[in-house]
């Protein structure tokens, strides 16, 4: 009742305001017309999608298993990599990955070290997680629970991402501009925690540890090229349902998201019908008003913007950062040199995740 309430509210203000359909009311404010999210959910669901079908072939074949159970996704492929950090380690690295972006970048990263922006450590009553947080007149904070892993160094390169990207925008930009749209806030946060991988594979002679970076790297791709397009596609098909009038029933929400998954997983997965049908009601997202595309979008942005920055070109991305909330979402990007309606920013991320999963597929095979 709640997930079908949500949606028949997001069609009826839809169309109280006129629009076509509640997906294109939502993608009005930023800018955004209907054929990127066709686009978004096509290159995932349609296109690219033996990629993920491979990548769980593969986890069939490595965990030896006859069937692949949709819970036997969970267990881990890789171990836990025995190496720790300091926290002026992490630093050290993050000083080279992200020398690319040049020295003012740099410079600013300093600054949140030198000039306590982070909490660091854990302690009790502190909760959990991390995120980057300020105004337009604070330093950009972040918060996080350091523990000296590789989670604790990619998060912290995550983290300041975010941070550096408000820095820029406020430094640019007048107060009523310099808050930049969801749409585009994970693109710094993982173009750091790219160009840190990149940096790591290219620096490491440790195979075990490089593999557990290439697959915590494939987990994350699979989450945001892979499954959150097949969210975005339960989520509009339920409203297209509404928008026709047809009768929308436990049952049919249950069907529709069986029915996806199953398409989106691949033969080799077996999920359990009753059990998988009603994973449509505990994703969040889907009381909110079709976000889930955008991880996809941001992602794809994310991997040709660190490509750029690979190749020597890093202006365009500063551009970015500086631009805040100046633009339109979409203006913003086009206008850095990275166009989302264009196919090659798709065709670009899932040949990425494709090289992953072989780079990832000979070392464990070694």
């Amino acid at each position: 009742n709640l997930l079908i309430g949500h949606a028949k509210g997001q069609v009826f203000n839809a169309h109280t305001r006129h629009f076509n359909s509640a997906l294109e009311a939502s993608l009005f404010e930023d800018d955004a017309e209907k054929k990127l999210f066709d686009k978004v959910c096509m290159m995932a669901n349609e296109k690219y999608i033996s990629g993920f079908h491979a990548y769980n072939a593969l986890k069939k074949e490595l965990l030896e298993l006859d069937e692949l159970h949709y819970y036997d996704l969970n267990v881990p492929l890789v171990k836990n990599a025995e190496i720790h950090y300091t926290i002026e380690e992490c630093f050290a690295i993050l000083d080279e990955a992200l020398k690319p972006l040049g020295d003012d970048y740099l410079s600013k990263l300093h600054q949140a070290r030198d000039n306590q922006w982070i909490d660091f450590m854990t302690h009790e009553g502190k909760r959990p997680g991390a995120y980057s947080w300020g105004t337009y007149t604070s330093n950009a904070y972040v918060m996080m629970n350091f523990t000296g892993g590789y989670d604790s160094l990619s998060t912290l390169a995550h983290e300041l991402g975010h941070s550096m990207h408000s820095t820029y925008s406020n430094e640019n930009n007048r107060s009523m501009l310099a808050g930049y749209r969801i749409f585009v806030a994970e693109v710094a946060s993982t173009v750091n925690e790219i160009l840190l991988n990149r940096y790591l594979l290219s620096t490491s002679d440790n195979d075990e540890y490089k593999a557990y970076i290439l697959y915590n790297l494939l987990e994350q791709l699979v989450g945001t090229l892979y499954r959150q397009p097949m969210f975005a596609q339960f989520e509009a098909q339920l409203h297209e349902k509404i928008e026709k009038g047809e009768a929308v029933s436990n049952q049919t929400c249950m069907d529709l998201f069986l029915r996806l998954s199953k398409e989106n997983y691949g033969p080799e997965v077996l999920l359990d019908e009753t059990i998988h049908g009603a994973g449509c009601y505990y994703v969040p997202h889907f009381y909110y008003n079709f976000y889930v595309y955008k991880y996809t979008l941001g992602m794809s942005v994310a991997l040709s913007f660190a490509q750029k920055i690979l190749s020597g070109n890093t202006s365009d991305y500063l551009s970015f950062l500086k631009m805040g909330g100046s633009e339109s979402p979409i203006d913003e990007l086009i206008h850095s040199g990275v166009d989302p309606n264009n196919d090659e920013v798709y065709n670009d991320a899932f040949t990425f995740f494709a090289q992953s999963l072989e780079e990832f597929k000979e070392l464990m095979k070694k």
